[in-house]
């Protein structure tokens, strides 16, 4: 399975459990395209999808994944996400 195919359905299972009231968690590596700059690795506990970006208004609608943070709104980049719940994404 190709990696691009492999995070897509790591999305679908994110919505799953978010659907079903359960948070999860995730690491990845933060990156803010408009400044060009990263605050590194970034481990969020305890976390829930949100809407997210329209794919009407913006191209990277499938790129930029909205999660709840506790009471704060956030996003992370899906290709720089590096694990799920505590494992890796190659090891799904």
């Amino acid at each position: 399975m190709n990696a691009t195919k492999k995070l897509y359905q790591i999305v679908q299972r994110m919505r799953e459990l978010t659907a079903a009231g359960v948070p999860f968690d995730i690491e990845f590596y933060s990156y803010q395209e408009s400044k060009n700059i990263s605050e590194g690795y970034k481990t969020r506990d305890n976390v829930v999808l949100r809407t997210g970006l329209s794919k009407r208004y913006s191209d990277k609608a499938d790129l930029l994944i909205g999660f709840k943070d506790g009471d704060k709104d956030r996003f992370f980049y899906l290709p720089l996400l590096i694990k799920f719940n505590n494992k890796y994404i190659n090891e799904y």
